[in-house]
């Protein structure tokens, strides 16, 4: 089974109460659209701080969501000098980070390296028999051919097939813009 291989950069996902803190307004502005139909990568931007670095320009990923998460690789784990899980997005948890907006900081253990995932409807999981919760490997055939295992897959009405790497993953497998791979249920 051919799926889409998408590369998931550094950003943050904020509660209202949060944005409110670090921006003073309370909703993020639309820069762009992403593929999942209803998120968009937001105009707002945050600096996030660790104890031996800082990140710049970190985007905030809309809309609001009920827990503040800060997803990273672990390259950028070392610069910030934390140590995060590897946790599905959305699970509580993670290192602690300062993030710092415009007009407020908030000081929270939100970081998490993102699980590697597996996007798909639920017309295809139920075709293929899959379920959200199981596990998955994808084969990519690139400049560095690999496979991944353990990718975590997630089922809802709203989504395609994608397989989201971060970037770690995605530059050791030499992904490049309309990357294709095959899964191996």
């Amino acid at each position: 089974m051919k799926t889409t291989v998408e590369i998931s950069a550094r950003h943050i996902h904020l509660t209202r109460e949060d944005f409110k803190t670090l921006f003073g307004c309370e909703e993020p502005t639309i820069r762009n659209k992403l593929s999942l139909d209803y998120e968009y990568a937001a105009n707002e931007t945050v600096e996030v701080v660790g104890p031996e670095g800082r990140l710049l320009d970190v985007r905030v990923i809309g809309p609001l969501r009920e827990k503040s998460q800060f997803e990273l690789s672990m390259s950028h784990a070392r610069v910030l000098g934390i140590d995060p899980p590897i946790k599905v997005s959305g699970e509580s948890g993670g290192a602690k980070i300062k993030v710092v907006g415009p007009v407020g900081e908030i000081l929270k253990n939100i970081a998490i390296v993102p699980k590697r995932h597996w996007h798909v409807s639920t017309n295809l999981a139920k075709k293929l028999r899959v379920k959200t919760g199981q596990n998955v490997a994808v084969q990519i055939k690139s400049k560095r051919s690999t496979i991944y295992y353990d990718i975590v897959t997630r089922v809802d009405d709203d989504f395609e097939n994608h397989v989201h790497l971060d970037t770690d993953e995605g530059n050791a497998a030499g992904i490049e813009k309309n990357t294709s791979a095959e899964l191996i249920i």
